[in-house]
């Protein structure tokens, strides 16, 4: 009867998609198609839309004689740890995409764990403002070319090119 039990339990684990590994750092084996994901990889990173104001209201770099337009760039960061900076693409004229290709690509092998992806507006003179930022997990978008990020008010919007990389089992 023991016997039984036995292979009944080890059977039924056999058909199980998704092994969890728990919150340490690692992400969990996941299954697809007989196939493991390892990673995914951001290729390129497009600031579709930024706030035509800053935070205080006024233009960006309104203090800078002619210069009323963000130099944007972004970071991404997996625990407070920087895992990419792109280049600075300057004076981004309000409703003009921003494409960044620079340090690409890079692989985030933590995709079920939440990374955060800040937009700033590089300051010469002062500190960098910070445009806004996104919370997201790569896992919930799995299988997609990109993942959108989008503010709710649709102020500022950025899309990330990624690939999805698995290995066989």
């Amino acid at each position: 009867m023991v016997l039984f039990i036995a292979i009944l339990t080890l059977s039924s684990c056999k058909n199980k998609k998704e092994v969890s590994s728990g919150d340490n750092g690692k992400p969990p084996k996941r299954l697809l198609s007989g196939k493991i994901l390892e990673s995914v990889t951001i290729e390129k990173v497009m600031i579709n839309h930024t706030p035509m104001f800053g935070p205080d209201g006024e233009r960006w770099d309104s203090w800078a004689i002619g210069q009323e337009t963000p130099d944007l760039f972004v970071v991404l960061k997996f625990r407070d740890q920087v895992l990419y900076e792109s280049e600075t693409r300057e004076d981004v004229a309000y409703g003009v995409a921003a494409e960044l290709e620079k340090n690409l690509p890079v692989s985030l092998n933590s995709w079920n764990l939440e990374h955060v992806l800040y937009v700033y507006d590089e300051d010469g003179v002062s500190a960098d403002d910070n445009v806004g930022f996104f919370s997201f997990i790569p896992l919930e978008f799995e299988k997609k070319d990109e993942i959108v990020l989008s503010s709710s008010d649709a102020q500022l919007k950025v899309t990330l090119r990624v690939k999805w990389n698995y290995v066989n089992k």
